[in-house]
């Protein structure tokens, strides 16, 4: 899903290469990484990391590419189990008790099929052998696409 190639037998959704090569930040075992400080002065957050680095025209950008518009829900829970079973060795996220994913608008996500964030959620949570609360947020209107914003804009309110 990443790079195109067909994948072996014993692969599922991401071939071997592209496993062991895809950019993780490792943030997950810093606690003052750089998702975490874009936070501060913010909103209070204990912990915050990202799997992946993120590069236009990059695999990261194609697998979140399938995963959001093409259909290909299945990324999501095996990306999000993956990073569940490391985020479980964290000490920062040993604490976790329930996985929150973000909801859609009840129109985008009828019209998606499926909740792309809802996905990765889940399949952090059985990494984790820990609750999925998909009960708790709730969307009450829809917002207009983040797609087209510059990373401050995406910031603004």
């Amino acid at each position: 899903m990443a790079c195109g190639n067909t994948l072996f037998k014993n692969e599922e959704i991401l071939c071997t290469f592209c496993l062991f090569h895809l950019p993780k930040t490792n943030f997950h075992l810093e606690k003052d990484n750089p998702v975490s400080m874009t936070f501060w002065g913010r909103v209070p957050v204990y912990s915050a990391a990202a799997y992946y680095y993120f590069r236009k025209g990059g695999k990261v950008q194609h697998l979140l590419h399938q995963l959001k518009y093409n259909g290909q829900k299945e990324i999501g829970a095996y990306i999000g189990k993956r990073y569940g079973y490391d985020l479980k060795q964290s000490e920062f996220f040993k604490t976790v008790d329930c996985v929150l994913p973000v909801p859609l608008y009840w129109k985008k996500e009828r019209q998606r099929g499926y909740n792309q964030s809802k996905m990765f959620a889940s399949g952090l949570a059985e990494a984790m052998n820990i609750e999925l609360n998909t009960n708790t947020l709730l969307r009450i209107k829809a917002s207009e696409t983040q797609t087209k914003k510059s990373r401050f804009g995406r910031w603004e309110m």
